[in-house]
């Protein structure tokens, strides 16, 4: 008994699915493409920036030493007339020409670098503006069953379009 029930339902089976199979409605349908025409959508874009041209203006500057010395001696006769008022004038002497050869040092380089100046020069909008057409879509008109559809679609469907046709009783 089971042999049987279960060979009558693998021949149904078999027989349902070839029938189905077999139904018109598997089969692809096509539509023969009359008219094909891209839409495009049209929009300004803008590229570039502003640009600014720089430049280091160097000038040649000689190693001067007339701020050291400048300085130790300016330096040294302030601190010797300090040490004469308060007691050793030679041992201020010294230190104050020290002192004052420093500074007359860290003037000379400022100087220096002043020489050495980053120069901003012209800058300019290079803004661009252009067209840009970016292609959408497709409108497709198509013949089927001797009448004329239309569809949008995202390509070009060649010489045929297939279809998704739905037969149902009416």
């Amino acid at each position: 008994m089971k042999l049987t029930s279960i060979l009558v339902l693998a021949l149904f089976t078999t027989a349902c699915s070839t029938t189905y199979a077999h139904h018109p409605s598997n089969k692809p349908v096509y539509g023969k493409v009359i008219h094909v025409e891209p839409v495009y959508r049209t929009y300004t874009a803008t590229t570039g920036g502003n640009s600014c041209i720089s430049y280091d203006r160097s000038i040649p500057v000689r190693t001067s030493y007339t701020g050291r010395i400048l300085g130790a001696v300016i330096g040294g006769a302030l601190g010797h007339s300090i040490g004469d008022a308060h007691g050793d004038p030679g041992a201020a002497a010294i230190a104050g020409g020290l002192i004052g050869a420093s500074v007359g040092h860290s003037i000379d380089q400022r100087h220096r670098y002043n020489q050495q100046l980053r120069i901003a020069g012209p800058c300019r909008s290079d803004s661009r503006q252009h067209t840009v057409r970016e292609l959408v879509e497709y409108k497709v008109a198509y013949r089927y069953n001797g009448r004329v559809h239309e569809a949008r679609m995202d390509h070009d469907p060649g010489e045929w379009v297939e279809l998704n046709v739905d037969i149902s009783p009416a």
